[in-house]
């Protein structure tokens, strides 16, 4: 949540709604750093990968491109059934918030959902999930090495571990959080997932 608000901040800041602060200070104490994102060309590499050597994998691959391109939380994108999609929309009841959302599918997604999992995502658990991606993560390449650090109590912290190593299911809320936000995308529609996403 801190991201969010960091982010809500700096486009209130960039549009003069508020006067510049310094948002550097605007940290999560004690927490542990899972700030990555996958870009587009990431998260195009990834879907179109051959993965004919680990077809296990084949799965998990669309789950997290599913996931980067919807914005939904895990806990939501992994329990959608068929009759939460309706033509090239996805309706879906957010468990966290108990709010719903009506999401235009993206080619890639409608691709995934309706022509290969036929409407139903398949049955995992975050943790598995979380170590099957990173899995992806390196076959995909994505291996360059990322630093960071953060405090634990009184003890600072540093770790370097290639990209994929920092992935989990949080990666995909926070792709799609930080790809439309740098396409331009206004921060309250982000925040509220009522993004008109590019349609079929």
């Amino acid at each position: 949540m801190v991201n969010y608000l960091r982010m809500f901040l700096k486009n209130r800041i960039d549009r003069r709604i508020i006067p510049p602060i310094d948002l550097s200070l605007l940290k999560a104490a004690g927490e542990e750093p899972d700030a990555i994102y996958l870009n587009r060309e990431e998260i195009d590499r990834i879907y179109r990968l051959d993965l004919s050597d680990h077809s296990d994998l084949v799965p998990y691959r669309d789950m997290l491109v599913l996931g980067c391109l919807t914005g939904l939380r895990y806990s939501d994108f992994s329990i959608i059934s068929p009759e939460d999609v309706r033509g090239d929309m996805l309706y879906k009841k957010q468990g966290k918030t108990d709010s719903w959302v009506v999401i235009p599918l993206r080619d890639e997604a409608y691709e995934i959902l309706v022509n290969r999992f036929k409407g139903r995502v398949p049955q995992t658990i975050n943790s598995e999930f979380n170590e099957r991606i990173r899995e992806v993560g390196k076959v995909a390449g994505l291996t360059t090495l990322i630093k960071f650090s953060y405090k634990k109590g009184n003890q600072d912290i540093i770790q370097v571990k290639p990209k994929y190593e920092w992935m989990s299911s949080h990666t995909c809320r926070r792709s799609f959080c930080t790809n439309e936000f740098l396409a331009g995308t206004p921060v309250e529609l982000i925040v509220l997932r009522r993004k008109k996403q590019g349609k079929r």
